[in-house]
């Protein structure tokens, strides 16, 4: 689908819902750390961490406004952003 504000191509696979919602990562390792859902789809969320840290290839997303908990895997990370989508 063409998105006319960007003028450009959408390939992603869902549509998007703006956020902010208010977050959690919790790590298998038990540790967790907030963060913020920037956007999200079916497939996959953008994330803003509000520390700066890397996170695990794989970990556990709740995000309470949503009543929702999905194990994710991280695309990328840049700085405090990433991307990641439902395993």
């Amino acid at each position: 689908m063409w998105d006319w504000a960007r003028n450009r191509l959408e390939r992603r696979a869902a549509p998007r819902e703006r956020g902010p919602f208010a977050a959690v990562a919790r790590l298998y390792s038990g540790q967790s750390q907030p963060c913020t859902v920037l956007n999200l789809s079916e497939t996959g969320a953008k994330l803003a961490l509000t520390r700066n840290g890397v996170l695990p290839k794989e970990f556990e997303l709740l995000i309470p406004a949503k009543n929702a908990s999905w194990r994710v895997r991280v695309v990328w990370q840049d700085d405090r952003e990433l991307g990641v989508y439902r395993v």
